[in-house]
């Protein structure tokens, strides 16, 4: 049964003696069990939840909040590299807007930033106390339970980023429209604000009201028109089509 021993070992740097002189057991001992082929007995998971300061879940597979904070994390770097032309990305299964949405529907990122993407620090980015703490909510998600209270999930990276896409798309439909208590979500105080404050809704109407559109030609009398941002001089909401030409 996969576990995470030989991972919280490798952290701290030590041999599989080092484990073995701890638990009292041989070398050959501890590398069945980092191979799952034997099982942690209850004295031994005690003594190394202990040791290693982590929990048993952790311990015997599941992941831990600080794994998952990474992967996300690692998934918005990888945007990063992309766009400075060093990575391609076919599919994932979370995107950076995704990710930017939930952050503004929980209030993070300001709902009436004037950018259309890109809203976050490279600082942001490259904390991952930032990830940790405002991926807390999430938590609330069944998927996202199951992943730290799970081992025998054996969920890969991509199950993990798919978890983070549903519960993040369950808080970003919340900000919008309302909050249905039968979704797979916990009821929480925090979940009941991200529903008072609406940000993403605002968010939609704060784009709305800087939108523009274009025209390009894309082949000799043939043009499509695509929308463009103009955050100096918002127009009114009034259901109509705006073009950039009266801003300029």
């Amino acid at each position: 049964m996969k576990n995470n021993l030989q991972k919280a070992r490798k952290q701290k740097q030590l041999s599989q003696t080092d484990i073995a002189k701890l638990l009292g057991v041989t070398r050959q001992a501890v590398s069945l069990y980092e191979q799952g082929k034997r099982r942690l007995n209850k004295s031994d998971i005690n003594t190394l939840t202990k040791y290693f300061n982590v929990s048993k879940n952790y311990l015997l597979g599941a992941y831990s909040k600080e794994e998952i904070a990474k992967i996300v994390q690692g998934r918005r770097l990888d945007d990063v590299k992309q766009e400075k032309g060093r990575l391609f990305l076919i599919f994932m299964p979370v995107t950076s807007e995704t990710i930017e949405n939930y952050l503004i529907a929980i209030g993070v990122i300001p709902y009436d930033i004037p950018k259309e993407k890109d809203l976050l620090t490279n600082e942001q980015i490259n904390s991952i106390n930032f990830w940790v703490e405002n991926l807390e909510l999430l938590y609330n998600d069944v998927a996202m339970q199951w992943l730290i209270t799970k081992p025998n999930l054996d969920a890969s990276k991509e199950d993990v980023l798919s978890a983070v896409n549903s519960a993040m798309n369950t808080v970003i439909n919340a900000s919008i429209t309302s909050y249905n208590r039968y979704d797979a979500f916990n009821y929480t105080y925090e979940m009941d604000k991200v529903v008072e404050n609406h940000y993403m809704q605002k968010r939609l109407e704060f784009l709305e009201e800087h939108e523009y559109w274009d025209d390009e030609e894309i082949d000799e009398g043939h043009y499509e028109q695509y929308p463009v941002y103009d955050f100096k001089h918002p127009h009114k909401l009034d259901n109509k089509r705006h073009y950039i030409d009266e801003v300029q």
